[in-house]
């Protein structure tokens, strides 16, 4: 269970929302658990809530499982163009 987790400004979360309605394809960096730089590249799928955290679900190809990223271990979120879209 999650105990850590913060959560991220609403404006925030609705964006992530609205990424996910697109299907927006997306570069997500992010951290780790020991802050280690993470770098995804993938289409977002969903925002869901799973053991009192929140999470940004990206499907990087059809053959593979999603992935999810705690949102508040997001750092910044670009677009296919390499443009800025998102940033905590």
């Amino acid at each position: 269970m999650t105990t850590d987790y913060r959560a991220i400004d609403c404006d925030q979360h609705s964006l992530l929302e609205l990424f996910a309605l697109r299907r927006l394809a997306v570069e997500v960096e992010a951290v780790d658990e020991q802050d280690g730089p993470i770098r995804l590249r993938g289409t977002v799928i969903d925002v869901v809530t799973r053991d009192r955290a929140e999470y940004l679900v990206l499907q990087a190809g059809a053959a593979e499982a999603p992935v999810r990223v705690r949102l508040d271990r997001l750092r910044q979120i670009s677009d296919r163009t390499g443009g800025l879209v998102w940033r905590q």
